[in-house]
């Protein structure tokens, strides 16, 4: 989905004299708010930002977000979306995902292949 956000002139001017991309700072700033309020999820904040898992860490920590306990229902979740994510991406086999949810639940942090 493709958003247009109005911006007053002088606002725009001062984001962008702020530094770094305005649309990606408004994007970054809905990922962050929607994780905040579990609206989304880690993985979706990932998908949202085309940043990795650890490169999505990193990113909430920056913003002092953070990362949310996972229970074993939200866990069930994540491996729903990383499953239909390995139907059209990246995943060589529906064990490669199994093997790093595995390695999630007792707790290593690592990137996916």
């Amino acid at each position: 989905m493709e958003v247009t956000l109005h911006i007053p002139d002088e606002i725009a001017k001062r984001l962008s004299a702020a530094g770094g991309d305005v649309s990606r700072r408004a994007l970054e700033a809905i990922a962050l708010e929607g994780y905040r309020d579990q609206t989304l999820t880690l993985y979706q904040v990932s998908e949202m930002l085309a940043l990795s898992r650890i490169e999505t860490e990193d990113f909430l920590g920056q913003h002092h977000v953070p990362l949310a306990v996972i229970n074993e229902a939200d866990l069930d979740r994540e491996a729903a979306l990383f499953e239909a994510a390995c139907r059209r991406s990246r995943w060589r086999s529906r064990f490669d995902l199994y093997d790093w949810i595995q390695s999630a639940r007792l707790g290593h942090r690592h990137d996916a292949p």
